[in-house]
């Protein structure tokens, strides 16, 4: 079944801090692989995390934080960036 995609401000504001050549990718990676994300071979569920989210995408050095709200079958995306600042804050 296919998940609405949302993105919420600080995923916006986090994409800004990444190259432009490299935002159209993360954009492509994120409608291929989330739009159902219990099929996502890249997803993994998160031990911890203080950003909101509860499972991530692992795209090259990036990673992408999100949760699934079932519910309204929506993936809600919280912040993207390198994995050396993934689990910072």
């Amino acid at each position: 079944m296919k998940y609405k995609i949302q993105k919420t401000k600080g995923y916006y504001k986090s994409l800004k801090k990444i190259d432009p050549a490299f935002q159209k990718q993360i954009e492509a990676a994120i409608e291929e692989n989330l739009s159902d994300p219990y099929l996502c071979s890249k997803c993994r569920k998160l031990k911890l995390s203080k950003r909101g989210a509860r499972y991530r995408f692992r795209l090259g050095d990036y990673r992408v934080l999100y949760d699934i709200d079932e519910n309204n079958k929506a993936v809600i995306i919280y912040w993207v960036g390198k994995r050396a600042n993934v689990y910072l804050d």
